[in-house]
């Protein structure tokens, strides 16, 4: 989904490859998708829902507060970037979906700067930004 730009499609190929392959070391397979599903509702508590579909836009609703990067440790960094990817990968399912876009709903009531990591930070935006065909239809 580059809109018809080959180059442009073709970047976000590699981006994928060399970042979500190379560097986070993604895979789609069953038994390692199931050991991170879920992991950040179990290590924080509240922080994360998936709604219904919107007009036909896939929903995600965040509650900020819950997160807290701080208690993050050794394998868990890469288990939150694992879970990532596969809501990633959800809310990329089909080209319906990627050309509709999807809607980013968040409370930040109580957030601090406790709740950010830049360092995470820095290493997810290169997901959301470089290598899926993503894009928000709404912030409400």
């Amino acid at each position: 989904v580059a809109k018809g730009d080959t180059d442009k499609a073709l970047s976000r190929v590699k981006n994928y490859l060399k970042y979500v392959v190379g560097e986070f070391k993604y895979s789609t397979a069953a038994a390692s998708a199931s050991e991170v599903n879920g992991f950040m509702e179990r290590k924080f508590p509240g922080i994360m829902v998936l709604l219904p579909d919107h007009d036909s836009h896939p929903h995600l609703s965040c509650n900020v507060k819950a997160y807290n990067p701080s208690s993050l440790q050794g394998e868990e960094f890469d288990m939150l970037f694992h879970e990532f990817l596969l809501i990633m990968e959800a809310l990329t399912a089909d080209l319906d979906d990627v050309r509709a876009g999807c809607i980013m709903s968040a409370s930040c009531k109580g957030l601090k700067w406790s709740h950010i990591n830049m360092e995470v930070e820095k290493r997810m935006a290169v997901l959301y930004q470089d290598c899926f065909p993503i894009k928000f239809f709404s912030w409400p």
